[in-house]
């Protein structure tokens, strides 16, 4: 008994052409746009949180700015204060200083110091 190759192959085991064009399916493009809008989510509250966190960095840098302008007003106020004439004139006075009417300055024909 002889078998030819005809009745070895099966009918489902036979090749059969493909068409290699594919085909996009609605289901495939309903993932696609909600895959896209998933990320466009996701990335929005991304974004929108990094600027939530600024926006306080950013509160907090201009009351920091505030105060040390202040800070530097008070000590502007404070160093006119302390070099004004008359508070210069009470020190003066509270430390047993006083004023020189005459000062006598060495005055001589020979130079002072030579190289």
């Amino acid at each position: 008994m002889t078998v030819n190759n005809q009745e070895l192959v099966s009918t489902n085991c036979s090749k059969t052409k493909k068409s290699t064009k594919r085909c996009w399916s609605w289901q495939r493009v309903n993932r696609c746009l909600w895959l896209g809008t998933a990320v466009l989510v996701l990335s929005y509250l991304v974004v929108a949180n990094d600027l939530a966190a600024k926006s306080f960095a950013l509160r907090d840098c201009k009351s920091q700015l505030t105060e040390l302008r202040q800070q530097q007003a008070d000590l502007q106020g404070q160093v006119a204060l302390l070099s004004s004439y008359d508070y210069l004139r009470s020190r003066v006075q509270s430390l047993g200083m006083v004023p020189v009417d005459h000062l006598p300055y060495a005055v001589t024909d020979d130079l002072l110091a030579k190289k």
